[in-house]
């Protein structure tokens, strides 16, 4: 059963772009991300990997995994962080572009809508 939500509770969409440093080398990394999101704050948790979340108590983290893929305990380790803030960025409430880009259908679900992945 699809839920359908009012006009107040629609997610909207965003466009998240990294500040990049212009010495960087911007390969191997995640370029850009459009998201459908509850708010901007929302929208920055968001990792374009899938994967990894954000929190502001404990920065980037995963989800350890049991055999079926299904999730068993929150994994918040330096590996997890370094991984996820390498191809990313480090803090996205402050390392990242967003521009809203206007309200999301009423049956699509929050999350990754589009990926812009630099490979090297």
């Amino acid at each position: 059963m699809t839920t359908f939500r009012t006009t107040d509770d629609a997610l909207k969409l965003y466009r998240l772009t990294p500040k990049f440093d212009e010495d960087a080398n911007e390969y191997d990394v995640y370029c850009g991300v459009v998201v459908a999101a509850s708010s901007e704050t929302h929208a920055r948790t968001i990792h374009p990997n899938t994967y990894s979340f954000w929190s502001l108590d404990t920065g980037w983290y995963t989800w350890e995994k049991d055999a079926l893929g299904l999730p068993l305990r929150r994994v918040s380790d330096r590996r997890s962080q370094d991984h996820a803030a390498g191809e990313w960025v480090a803090d996205p409430m402050s390392d990242l572009d967003v521009t809203f880009l206007g309200d999301a259908q009423p049956d699509l679900p929050a999350g990754i809508v589009l990926v812009s992945f630099a490979a090297g």
